[in-house]
């Protein structure tokens, strides 16, 4: 009888395993994994797009500000661009909000083109519309974050500051 009984719990106990196992989240595991594989990625890129940055903002000179801008920061974006375009997390909730900073990453980089264009042509308009986008990208930025953390925790995922 003893023996039934060990079998039983054992029996219970695996079967218990078993179905925690097939309910885990798989959003979770998502978040996780894009947690340790695309965030430092994008970080990455956050520095070196905000150290080039830096450096051509404190260009007085209009043409080599162009320059710099068209030639080392562009490339850069575009760069990060093509690599935020190809992440494709696997469930449609984390694909909903990386798709909030694919926007966000589109918005920064054609407003740096309009703003370089708008100096090209000396045309204010074109460069009211260019701080906008950048702007607009900032804005962006923060609904991106606050949404991905706000995921994270509905999910369970404590997220490293």
């Amino acid at each position: 009888m003893r023996r039934i009984t060990v079998m039983l719990f054992a029996l219970a106990g695996g079967f218990l395993l078993l179905m925690t196992g097939c309910n885990s989240d798989p959003v979770k595991k998502d978040i996780i994994s894009y947690s340790k594989t695309v965030i430092p990625i994008i970080n990455n890129f956050d520095d070196v797009i905000g150290k080039k940055l830096d450096e051509v903002s404190k260009e007085k000179d209009k043409n080599v500000f162009m320059k710099k801008t068209k030639g080392e920061l562009l490339p850069i974006l575009k760069d990060f661009r093509e690599k935020v375009v190809a992440v494709k997390p696997a469930s449609k909730e984390l694909q909903d909000v990386h798709n909030l900073y694919v926007d966000m990453v589109n918005t920064t980089e054609s407003g740096m083109k309009l703003l370089v264009e708008s100096l090209e042509k000396q045309d204010h308009s074109i460069y009211k519309v260019a701080m906008d986008k950048i702007n607009a990208g900032q804005d962006m930025e923060n609904k991106y974050k606050s949404a991905f953390k706000e995921l994270a925790t509905k999910h369970g995922v404590v997220l490293e500051q």
